[in-house]
């Protein structure tokens, strides 16, 4: 897939649920309407949990760096 406009379906889905937080995931994951429709419950959830997951892991990242920083130039 190489445009939005096959993600447009999903991402105009996730948008009407206010879920548009989650279109990259989609967009990345490359799942179209078609593949959308193949999902089970424990397919979405997993990859809701995956953005999660990755969402945590790079704020807590950034917070350590902002800690890291604050340590240097305060002292």
């Amino acid at each position: 897939m190489d445009s939005l406009s096959d993600h447009a379906p999903v991402l105009r889905w996730l948008d009407t649920l206010n879920l548009s937080r989650y279109a990259n995931i989609f967009i990345r994951e490359e799942i179209d309407w078609d593949t959308f429709k193949c999902l089970n419950d424990e397919v979405i959830c997993e990859l809701i949990y995956y953005f999660y997951t990755l969402t945590f892991v790079l704020f807590f990242i950034d917070l350590k760096m902002i800690w890291y920083f604050v340590r240097i130039y305060v002292h």
